[in-house]
């Protein structure tokens, strides 16, 4: 899966914890964009 933001080209590699990740992310940046491979 990766995780990309549109303002700043942030590209987000997900660890094993996916979940908690992506709720992090979230609560930092809420315009982020997931793909699923």
């Amino acid at each position: 899966m990766i995780i990309s933001s549109k303002f700043k080209n942030d590209v987000y590699i997900t660890p094993k914890n996916e979940e908690l990740f992506i709720q992090k992310l979230l609560e930092i940046n809420p315009v982020i964009i997931i793909k699923k491979d």
